[in-house]
């Protein structure tokens, strides 16, 4: 038995009396269960007796009334500035977060069942089970003088003006209202379309929305509630008066809901709103694939045309290269042939039958190996030595033997494996034998062939006149032209380092050719 009396309160268990004194009359008590009971002053003090343990905590707001639901066991009470519950799960004051309750003297409460009942000092609410607060429609012109409701039965009863009144349950809401719609907006929207949307440049000013809702007007208690998907956490309130105001966004679609809140608290359908908001051109999809697509296409025009340039100017250098050599080749085999002829007719004037068949034989050998040589762009070092061979018997036969010739090679080259350009020590022995043998009846030249790294290595020498590189006329020595010049188009074209270096005096010549293998 628990005996409220002023500022002091009795409990009477099967134990015995209990008094607890309070520095202020009481205004409420409720007993949570059997062990857990709570009583609240009319100040801002909660005193919270459990177990006999006795907790006290200030909520920091005027308390005007309270009231349990057993269903949720939650205490809620009413203050001078909306509500404050107990949570259970942290067992902390928490405040009831509702725009329409949060600024309002809460007068008085009480539960049913699911449902807390509230008494403010403009109005009647109830807040269900699934946080909905409605504002109920009790009749009254104006609100004056309700004090306090309960409920008989399915009835609901309240006083006013020194009257009680009763109304059925099912009859204190107001009906709902119709569908808010947009009044006016900055861009046009088609409110008959399945889906509202609007699409603006994203450097054009944001659009402005204004919206109707029956039954709602200005400077009465109606409002719109709406946020932007990405934007607003949570909704944000505004007068029906008002126009919302959307801020500058990001390319892309946005969601603008919208909802209105009738006078009564009834609610208005959702309104989606898309805001579609088109970025700049570099911005969108087709220029990240066309930007990359039109610099590669410019990088592999420029590279094409480039490498096209170079081929074409490589084909050209080559065919250049080829038709030199060919008349480089021309020019050297009328030179062969009158010298090689022009020793077989001395052979035939001079009556020797036999020294000119066998000429005849050698210079056919020559010719032979000669055309077999021209057919390729170089020939291995054998061949190269036995053309060697046969040019310079014969030139020996046609100066009377007034000279010897040794051709050499170091041990282990391998002269079939080892490849040369074809014709290119030629013309230097040609030049040994036709200007340094000519006044000397004891001519000697040497041939020898030699590797060092991957060069190889050819020295001609003999013992003639000699003469001054620095003063010698190329021009007048036509195989010493050719040579030179099929050098510096072999050094072009394939990029080597050959080069020829000569040392001759009055005692003899030297020419030493290196050949990159």
């Amino acid at each position: 038995l628990a005996i409220v009396a002023n500022a002091s309160l009795f409990i009477l268990t099967a134990t015995g009396m209990k008094n607890i004194n309070f520095n202020d009359p009481l205004n409420d008590y409720y007993q949570h269960g059997r062990n857990h009971t709570l009583y609240s002053t009319n100040t801002s003090t909660i005193t919270t007796i459990t177990y006999g343990d006795t907790i006290v905590q200030d909520i920091g707001e005027y308390i005007f009334s309270s009231s349990y639901s057993e269903y949720t066991d939650t205490y809620y009470v009413g203050t001078s500035n909306g509500i404050q519950y107990l949570d259970g799960e942290s067992n902390k004051w928490k405040k009831l977060k509702h725009w329409a309750l949060e600024n309002e003297k809460v007068i008085d409460l009480f539960v049913d069942n699911t449902d807390l009942y509230i008494t403010t000092e403009s109005n009647f609410y109830v807040l269900n089970e699934n946080g909905i607060v409605r504002r109920l429609n009790l009749g009254a012109e104006k609100f004056d003088g309700i004090r306090r409701m309960v409920m008989m039965g399915n009835d609901i009863v309240w006083n006013e003006k020194g009257l009680l009144f009763a109304k059925d349950k099912s009859e204190i809401y107001y009906a709902d209202e119709s569908n808010i719609h947009i009044e006016k907006t900055t861009y046009g929207i088609d409110e008959g379309s399945q889906e509202l949307s609007t699409t603006y440049n994203w450097d054009d000013a944001p659009p402005h929305f204004h919206f109707t809702y029956r039954n709602v007007y200005a400077n009465e208690n109606g409002v719109l509630r709406y946020k932007i998907d990405g934007i607003h956490n949570e909704y944000r309130t505004i007068s029906i008066s008002d126009s919302i105001s959307v801020p500058h966004l990001s390319q892309g679609t946005h969601i603008l809901t919208v909802v209105g809140v009738n006078r009564d608290f009834t609610y208005s359908n959702e309104l989606n709103i898309e805001l579609k908001v088109k970025g700049p051109f570099w911005m969108q999809w087709w220029f990240f694939i066309l930007v990359p697509l039109s610099i590669f296409g410019i990088v592999y025009w420029f590279f094409r045309a480039k490498t096209k340039r170079l081929m074409k100017l490589h084909y050209m250098r080559e065919e250049i290269n080829a038709l030199e050599k060919s008349a480089l080749q021309a020019q050297m085999n009328p030179h062969f042939i009158f010298n090689c002829l022009n020793a077989i007719q001395n052979f035939i004037s001079m009556k020797e039958k036999d020294s000119a068949m066998n000429y005849l034989g050698k210079f056919a050998k020559l010719i032979r190996q000669y055309l077999n040589a021209s057919v390729s762009n170089d020939i291995s070092l054998s061949e190269e030595i036995s053309m060697l061979n046969t040019y310079c018997e014969l030139e020996s036969l046609r100066f009377s033997s007034r000279f010897e010739y040794h051709i050499t090679c170091n041990v282990g080259i391998d002269k079939h494996v080892v490849r040369m350009p074809s014709m290119l020590i030629q013309p230097f022995v040609e030049n040994a034998i036709i200007h340094g043998m000519k006044s000397n009846d004891n001519g000697v030249i040497k041939v020898h062939f030699m590797i060092e790294g991957q060069v190889l290595i050819a020295s001609i020498m003999d013992n003639g006149k000699g003469f001054d590189p620095n003063k010698v006329n190329i021009k007048k020595s036509l195989g010493m032209s050719i040579t030179q010049k099929r050098l510096a188009y072999i050094k072009e074209s394939a990029g080597d380092d050959y080069n020829v270096e000569i040392d001759s005096s009055y005692q003899g010549t030297s020419i030493v050719v290196h050949i990159p293998i």
